[in-house]
Protein backbone atom coordinates (compact mmCIF):
# COMPACT_ATOMS: atom_id res chain seq x y z
CA UNK A 1 0.00 0.00 0.00
CA UNK A 2 1.32 3.52 -1.19
CA UNK A 3 1.75 6.34 1.56
CA UNK A 4 -0.63 9.21 0.85
CA UNK A 5 1.00 11.91 -1.08
CA UNK A 6 0.80 15.65 0.53
CA UNK A 7 -0.50 18.23 -2.12
CA UNK A 8 -1.04 22.10 -1.90
CA UNK A 9 -3.84 23.71 -2.86
CA UNK A 10 -1.44 26.99 -3.85
CA UNK A 11 -3.53 30.02 -2.65
CA UNK A 12 -6.03 28.48 -0.47
CA UNK A 13 -3.09 27.30 1.54
CA UNK A 14 -3.85 23.95 3.00
CA UNK A 15 -2.85 20.28 1.96
CA UNK A 16 -5.68 18.23 0.05
CA UNK A 17 -4.97 15.34 2.35
CA UNK A 18 -5.93 16.94 5.75
CA UNK A 19 -9.32 17.81 3.64
CA UNK A 20 -9.54 14.03 2.68
CA UNK A 21 -9.53 14.31 -0.53
CA UNK A 22 -6.65 14.72 -2.95
CA UNK A 23 -6.28 16.91 -6.38
CA UNK A 24 -3.59 15.07 -8.73
CA UNK A 25 -0.07 16.64 -9.23
CA UNK A 26 -0.70 17.44 -12.85
CA UNK A 27 -4.41 19.16 -11.93
CA UNK A 28 -3.82 21.61 -9.45
CA UNK A 29 -5.77 25.03 -8.89
CA UNK A 30 -3.15 26.94 -10.08
CA UNK A 31 -3.79 25.46 -13.72
CA UNK A 32 -7.53 25.85 -13.74
CA UNK A 33 -10.69 27.05 -11.52
CA UNK A 34 -13.00 25.15 -9.03
CA UNK A 35 -11.69 23.78 -6.10
CA UNK A 36 -13.71 24.31 -3.22
CA UNK A 37 -12.96 23.74 0.62
CA UNK A 38 -14.67 24.15 4.13
CA UNK A 39 -12.64 26.81 6.67
CA UNK A 40 -12.96 29.32 9.26
CA UNK A 41 -13.52 32.85 9.45
CA UNK A 42 -10.12 34.14 11.40
CA UNK A 43 -10.31 37.89 10.72
CA UNK A 44 -12.88 40.49 9.11
CA UNK A 45 -11.77 43.93 9.03
CA UNK A 46 -11.22 47.00 6.83
CA UNK A 47 -8.63 47.47 3.82
CA UNK A 48 -6.61 50.04 5.37
CA UNK A 49 -5.65 50.71 8.88
CA UNK A 50 -4.04 53.94 10.54
CA UNK A 51 -1.92 53.38 13.36
CA UNK A 52 -3.52 49.99 13.92
CA UNK A 53 -7.17 51.43 13.92
CA UNK A 54 -9.16 50.44 11.02
CA UNK A 55 -9.60 53.11 8.15
CA UNK A 56 -13.75 53.47 7.55
CA UNK A 57 -14.11 53.61 4.00
CA UNK A 58 -11.39 51.87 2.70
CA UNK A 59 -13.01 47.99 1.70
CA UNK A 60 -13.02 44.92 3.22
CA UNK A 61 -10.48 42.53 4.08
CA UNK A 62 -11.11 39.26 5.42
CA UNK A 63 -8.88 36.18 6.65
CA UNK A 64 -9.40 32.53 6.89
CA UNK A 65 -8.40 29.73 9.44
CA UNK A 66 -6.68 28.39 6.06
CA UNK A 67 -4.35 31.38 5.76
CA UNK A 68 -6.14 32.59 2.95
CA UNK A 69 -6.95 36.46 2.91
CA UNK A 70 -9.13 38.29 0.50
CA UNK A 71 -8.86 41.99 -0.18
CA UNK A 72 -11.19 44.50 -1.80
CA UNK A 73 -11.41 48.33 -2.48
CA UNK A 74 -14.64 48.54 -1.97
CA UNK A 75 -17.05 47.74 1.43
CA UNK A 76 -18.50 44.25 0.73
CA UNK A 77 -21.41 44.06 3.25
CA UNK A 78 -21.95 40.14 3.12
CA UNK A 79 -18.08 39.59 4.31
CA UNK A 80 -18.63 42.02 6.96
CA UNK A 81 -21.46 40.44 8.83
CA UNK A 82 -18.91 37.24 9.15
CA UNK A 83 -17.61 37.20 12.85
CA UNK A 84 -14.03 34.44 13.83
CA UNK A 85 -15.09 30.67 13.66
CA UNK A 86 -18.04 30.91 11.05
CA UNK A 87 -17.72 28.46 8.83
CA UNK A 88 -18.02 29.00 5.10
CA UNK A 89 -16.91 27.09 1.87
CA UNK A 90 -14.64 29.13 -0.76
CA UNK A 91 -14.39 27.81 -4.52
CA UNK A 92 -11.99 28.88 -7.11
CA UNK A 93 -13.53 31.12 -9.31
CA UNK A 94 -10.96 32.14 -11.75
CA UNK A 95 -7.18 32.83 -11.91
CA UNK A 96 -5.06 35.22 -13.85
CA UNK A 97 -2.67 34.10 -16.97
CA UNK A 98 0.54 35.17 -18.49
CA UNK A 99 1.54 36.03 -14.76
CA UNK A 100 5.33 36.43 -14.22
CA UNK A 101 6.90 33.89 -12.64
CA UNK A 102 6.00 33.84 -9.03
CA UNK A 103 3.69 36.17 -9.19
CA UNK A 104 0.07 34.78 -8.01
CA UNK A 105 -2.00 37.74 -7.23
CA UNK A 106 -5.90 38.40 -8.73
CA UNK A 107 -7.20 35.02 -8.33
CA UNK A 108 -10.86 35.70 -7.32
CA UNK A 109 -12.97 33.60 -4.65
CA UNK A 110 -16.65 32.60 -3.87
CA UNK A 111 -17.41 32.81 -0.21
CA UNK A 112 -20.80 31.14 0.45
CA UNK A 113 -21.87 31.83 4.38
CA UNK A 114 -24.89 28.50 4.47
CA UNK A 115 -25.38 30.12 8.12
CA UNK A 116 -27.08 33.42 6.78
CA UNK A 117 -27.07 32.38 3.16
CA UNK A 118 -25.25 34.51 1.63
CA UNK A 119 -22.53 34.72 -1.17
CA UNK A 120 -19.88 37.01 -2.34
CA UNK A 121 -17.17 37.25 -4.60
CA UNK A 122 -13.28 38.79 -3.70
CA UNK A 123 -9.80 38.93 -5.03
CA UNK A 124 -6.92 37.48 -2.95
CA UNK A 125 -4.92 40.90 -3.75
CA UNK A 126 -5.48 44.09 -4.12
CA UNK A 127 -4.11 43.83 -7.98
CA UNK A 128 -3.70 41.85 -10.59
CA UNK A 129 -0.59 39.44 -11.30
CA UNK A 130 1.79 41.92 -13.08
CA UNK A 131 0.22 45.02 -12.04
CA UNK A 132 1.46 47.63 -9.02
Amino acid sequence: MRKPRLFTLGALGVAATSLGWMIPVDDTPEKRPGPCLWTEVTRVGTRLTVHGEPLAGSGTSITFSTGLSLVEYHEVPEAEILRPRDRVRICVVSRPRDCPPGDRRGSIFRVTDPERGTTFEMPDAQHMCGGA
